[in-house]
């Protein structure tokens, strides 16, 4: 996670609409960052664990690994801001907000949970009501389901799946930022997207697209193409 080097807040797309153009790809022991900038520079940041940080995560303070000076000079020069590069690992984990989750559910620097799960056919019907396409990485799920027999926004109903074995019980839907507003190639906010979700999303003072979810204690891996089962 990227974090202000003074403060150690976290620093997101949100306000910084150039992080849309930073690609990170993992290569076992490290991962490599890449600007998209017409020049598409690189860097590789082998993980680190020699000096402890402060960050916060909206009100989560904990200490985690700076990731050393040579990327956080590369990241403070695209976003012209002194910046950090922070690593969590198991042991610092933040608690999942105990009002819709259980007390030995964690997450690591995402915003509030860990799973975030949507389907294709929620994107298509968004698409429609949109009048252009734009991907499903906008809204940023990290489960995506797809199936012949699923209706617009099916995930609205579930209220739990199972993947190999492994139970995700899918506990708020997700409120909707600016975020999907962003157009990642030309890093512009794209108005029609935030009306269309007003006009088609809106629930009380806020936009929804997707559900939160967090997984049973049970641990297993999951990937692309294995088959979902709606539980409840």
């Amino acid at each position: 996670m990227i974090v202000d080097a003074e403060t150690g807040k976290f620093v997101t797309q949100r306000k910084d609409p150039k992080l849309a153009r930073i690609r990170v790809k993992q290569e076992s022991e490290q991962i490599a960052l890449q600007y998209l900038d017409g020049a598409d520079s690189y860097i590789d940041v082998p993980v680190s664990k020699t000096s402890l940080i402060e960050t916060e995560v909206w009100k989560d303070r904990q200490q985690c690994w700076d990731q050393g000076e040579q990327v956080s000079t590369w990241l403070s020069e695209i976003l012209d801001k002194d910046v950090r590069l922070a690593y969590i690992d198991d042991e610092q984990l933040r608690t999942v907000d105990q009002d819709f989750a259980k007390p030995m559910d964690q997450v690591g620097f995402a915003d509030g949970f860990p799973f975030l799960v949507a389907t294709t056919t929620s994107i298509e019907q968004f698409n429609k009501d949109l009048g252009y396409e734009i991907s499903i990485k906008r809204f940023r799920p990290n489960i995506v389901i797809e199936g012949d027999d699923l209706v617009p926004y099916a995930e609205d109903q579930w209220k739990a799946i199972e993947i190999n074995g492994i139970r995700f019980d899918l506990v708020k839907p997700c409120s909707r930022c600016v975020m999907p507003s962003i157009n990642p190639e030309t890093i512009e906010r794209e108005r029609a997207v935030i009306e269309t979700l007003v006009a088609t999303r809106k629930q009380g003072n806020a936009t929804f697209f997707g559900q939160n979810a967090v997984h049973s204690p049970k641990q297993g891996l999951i990937s692309v193409g294995d088959k979902v089962e709606v539980i409840c």
